[in-house]
């Protein structure tokens, strides 16, 4: 297979699985949304103050003036507010598992998509892999040993940060996604959201700071549906823009022909 087919084919392939991811997030979304929104019967007056007083409560504790004190209320209040919580939790977690997966698969979008560039135009393989010849002795081809380097650099690529594959692919091949990308902030954010998810349970650490801007550490980040369809629109843009910049450099570019009767002119 060609470079041009194989470009095209992972193109097609990573564009349908972050519709579908987008399209499961969407769907189990008003699925939780259905299960939760069961009409209420209206509250009686001492009904909404005793919610009001929850209301209260929960708000006095979040900003750190909550007093230990007992709140009483209907079996129906409690049963609405315990509906909206859980409700609430669901969505958070559907959110959560959602940015995670989707990360990972932009991720492996990336790595396939260098792998092929790589194995098809080998002279672009970085000049600082050093091989010893029981090494290359191993491989029965050049096409193998090729492969083989490529794998080498992908792998290198593995467990750098997502600034850092901005970099590669601005230094190897020109395609500059900070400059030219303009939705490069919302996937640059989502990767290192990503990793707090992963890692700190939400919660913003030293790293996603220095590295996103945000003031507070230790503070709980409330990632939403909405956020979450937000970042599978920017991957999928970010798809295009890579297959695009990818295609007009390695596929479309044509090398430049002297004109031969020119040049015989000026030599005479």
């Amino acid at each position: 297979m060609n470079l041009a087919d194989e470009l095209d084919n992972l193109h097609r392939h990573f564009l349908d699985e972050v519709l579908m991811i987008k399209d499961f997030l969407t769907g189990t979304y008003k699925a939780i949304v259905r299960k939760h929104s069961t009409k209420q019967k209206p509250f009686s007056e001492k009904d909404k103050q005793d919610l009001q007083n929850i209301i209260d409560h929960l708000r006095n504790d979040l900003e750190g003036r909550g007093k230990d004190e007992y709140i009483s209320a209907s079996k129906k209040v409690i049963n609405y507010v315990i509906r909206c919580l859980t409700g609430s939790k669901h969505s958070e977690f559907l959110a959560e598992m959602t940015l995670v997966y989707l990360i990972s698969f932009f991720e492996a979008f990336v790595k396939d998509y260098l792998r092929a560039i790589l194995t098809s135009r080998s002279e672009i393989l970085s000049s600082k892999k050093i091989l010893i010849f029981e090494e290359v002795a191993t491989f029965q081809s050049m096409r193998e040993l090729v492969r083989y380097m490529a794998e080498k650099e992908v792998a290198g690529l593995a467990y750098d940060s997502v600034d850092d594959v901005a970099n590669y692919f601005n230094a190897k091949f020109n395609i500059n996604f900070v400059r030219d990308f303009l939705l490069w902030p919302i996937i640059r954010e989502a990767s290192y959201r990503r990793n707090i998810v992963v890692h700190n349970l939400g919660i913003t650490d030293k790293t996603y700071c220095l590295k996103t801007g945000h003031k507070k550490m230790g503070e709980h980040l409330d990632t939403s549906i909405e956020y979450v369809v937000k970042v599978c629109d920017a991957a999928i843009d970010c798809i295009h823009f890579t297959h695009k910049r990818a295609k007009k450099k390695f596929v479309n570019a044509r090398p430049t022909v002297p004109n031969t009767a020119q040049t015989a002119k000026a030599q005479t």
